[in-house]
């Protein structure tokens, strides 16, 4: 019986242009990957390889391997006393297709502006979806930052903020009553204040970083 062919090895700083680093020592990528979902192995068996605004973009059939911190999170032993339990873990993920999105973070010992790098990322990927479907950006793994010259991997994780430094939510009887009315009072709203509201409401939402029950 024949054996399946395995995919080559390839390290992620092998894919990284010669141009964006003079001191590769000094210097470090950010690496998001995504699973899609429903690709084609025979288009990618060989990977495609595209550059968009400082990101290059990396698509392929095969297993990765990524540190996933994903799981850190607070806990509640009861209502009124949390901890912080960061899981931090090596994780070799099964072969499939995979969205590979990587950008320069630390360039010769100055580290970018964050934001400006989450940007190009978000950018990048939603070029992806639009233009070869949802299921190209299906489902967000992790978050990697790779130094260039030793190969060290480090996870990066959302924000966790601590609830104790926000007040008690405030569902007392005045409160009550003024969100009952609120309620009522935008049952009856016509469809253009509808609209306003419902942006009002979700600009809030993104604004104060609601946490979603499933993780993308």
């Amino acid at each position: 019986m024949n054996q399946k062919e395995q995919p080559p090895t390839i390290n992620l700083t092998d894919l990284v242009p010669r141009g964006w680093f003079s001191n590769p020592e000094e210097s470090s990528i950010w690496v998001t990957g995504y699973r899609i979902v429903g690709g084609d192995e025979k288009e990618l068996k060989q990977g495609k390889v595209f550059d968009f605004d400082k990101v290059r973009i990396v698509i392929l059939f095969g297993s990765i391997s990524y540190l996933d911190s994903s799981g850190s999170r607070w806990e509640w032993s009861d209502p009124n006393k949390v901890k912080f339990n960061s899981k931090v873990e090596n994780v070799k993920a099964p072969e499939g297709c995979y969205l590979l999105l990587i950008t320069p973070f630390i360039v010769d010992g100055v580290q970018e502006n964050e934001s400006e790098v989450k940007k190009r990322i978000t950018v990048s990927s939603g070029l992806v979806a639009a233009l070869a479907g949802r299921n190209s950006i299906y489902e967000r793994l992790y978050d990697n930052l790779i130094n260039i010259q030793t190969g060290h991997i480090s996870g990066f994780s959302p924000i966790f903020e601590d609830p104790s430094v926000f007040p008690r939510p405030d569902f007392s009887e005045p409160r009550s009553v003024l969100l009952s009315k609120a309620i009522k009072a935008a049952a009856n709203l016509d469809n253009t204040e509808k609209t306003v509201l419902n942006l009002h409401c979700t600009g809030m939402n993104l604004h104060l970083g609601a946490r979603e029950l499933i993780h993308s």
